[in-house]
């Protein structure tokens, strides 16, 4: 018998107990503290006790419901708590007229099997692969293409001295959130976050790097103007990067890690190629879809 049920699950308000913030990733716990139209935090409870934690934000137009992350006390696990938990957050938004929800997990962790099985039993779609996840020793890492030149007429410049017209500039191209590089700017790296202008001040590229652990860098947004790619231009700016993360940077964070779309498959030969002596685990990052429809319009609020 489960040892709570979904009415055993409550709303929670932030700020929270501060005890819940190790039910979630460090870098939401901050939403455990903001209250927020668009965050939905939920609590398992048995007496006198949180046991259980699931943390879901929604979009302003409520489109997609996002499962940010699910946990459940060590003590507490393989007795229904994340099931009554998962299935009293598709009650709240059925509520709301949500009409999907939406999870990320990664594989290679020793919850990767439990929550395959969670999804399977609250009648999420069968998990599919998004991305492949690399993590490698940079501290030596070699090669005669990290000393790749520019393309003709274009120069390598340190990220941080990007001008605000430059910026101006970069802004006007509309890009969306996967290829801007103002993303996260709080922890750009600057020591190897490398741009690519051409002329005297044209942004065509950028490899922009992320300081998400002290001693790890973490390479996010490859971007080259059109008329540039198929020019191993990509592989002269990432080299740029890694050759600058070496040299400056590998005394303190000695690791490099990046994502690859798993059908992006130049980006996955490059890799192979040129990083694989480096790489030490290679993981992918997998998606899940529960489909809600919607509750009856009485029933909606919102």
């Amino acid at each position: 018998m489960p040892l709570v049920s979904p009415a055993d699950c409550e709303l929670a308000t932030p700020p929270v107990d501060p005890a819940l913030h190790a039910l979630t990733f460090p870098r939401y716990r901050p939403l455990l503290d903001q209250a927020s139209r668009d965050t939905i935090i939920l609590v398992a409870r048995v007496p006198f006790r949180s046991i259980g934690l699931a943390l879901v934000t929604l979009p302003p137009d409520r489109s997609e419901a996002k499962l940010m992350s699910i946990a459940v006390d060590a003590d507490y696990r393989r007795r229904g708590v994340a099931t009554a938990l998962l299935t009293r957050l598709a009650d709240e938004l059925r509520a709301l007229g949500v009409p999907r929800m939406h999870g990320i997990f990664r594989t290679g962790t020793p919850s990767t099997e439990a929550i395959e099985s969670l999804l399977a039993t609250c009648a999420w779609s069968p998990p599919r692969d998004r991305l492949w996840l690399f993590k490698a020793h940079l501290q030596s890492v070699e090669g005669e293409w990290l000393y790749l030149d520019p393309p003709k007429g274009c120069r390598f410049f340190p990220w941080r001295e990007l001008t605000s017209s430059q910026r101006q500039q970069v802004e006007a191209l509309g890009l969306d959130d996967i290829e801007t590089p103002f993303y996260e700017e709080a922890i750009v790296e600057p020591a190897n976050s490398v741009g690519l202008v051409r002329g005297d001040d044209e942004v065509v590229g950028w490899m922009v790097t992320h300081r998400v652990m002290p001693d790890m860098i973490r390479y996010s947004r490859l971007w080259l103007h059109p008329s540039l790619r198929g020019q191993a231009a990509g592989q002269a700016v990432l080299g740029r990067a890694l050759l600058w993360h070496r040299d400056l940077l590998a005394d303190q964070a000695v690791w490099g890690v990046w994502n690859v779309a798993v059908d992006n498959q130049a980006m996955l030969k490059l890799q192979e190629a040129r990083l694989s002596t480096w790489l030490v685990s290679a993981e992918r990052s997998r998606g899940s879809v529960l489909e809600l429809g919607t509750a009856p319009a009485a029933h909606r609020v919102g």
